[in-house]
């Protein structure tokens, strides 16, 4: 193993030493890399199907209110017609 570790300006020559600072940087970079792979994707993920969420929402909405009011604008125009229609039949103007 051509491994050199250099503490504060000396080189490491133990074996066990080399040996156990290898594992323990594998362990970190396994630690790491579970921890974007389990946390931080998940996180991330969630917010982007929140986000997609609240777009479907907020577009149904916009849908129901166009819907609500083209209709309700019709139902309107119909009524104001028959009220007026009834005002200008049972009115005393003649």
């Amino acid at each position: 193993m051509s491994l050199r570790i250099i503490i504060n300006g000396k080189e490491c020559t133990s074996p066990i030493v080399k040996y156990g600072l290898a594992v323990a940087v594998l362990i970190g970079a396994i630690a790491i890399s579970a921890l974007i792979v389990f946390v931080l994707l998940p996180i991330i993920g969630v917010s982007i199907a929140a986000t997609l969420g609240l777009v479907i929402v907020i577009a149904v909405g916009i849908f129901a209110a166009a819907v609500a009011l083209t209709l309700g604008s019709a139902i309107l125009s119909v009524l104001m017609v028959f009220v007026d229609y009834l005002a200008d039949r049972f009115s005393g103007r003649r």
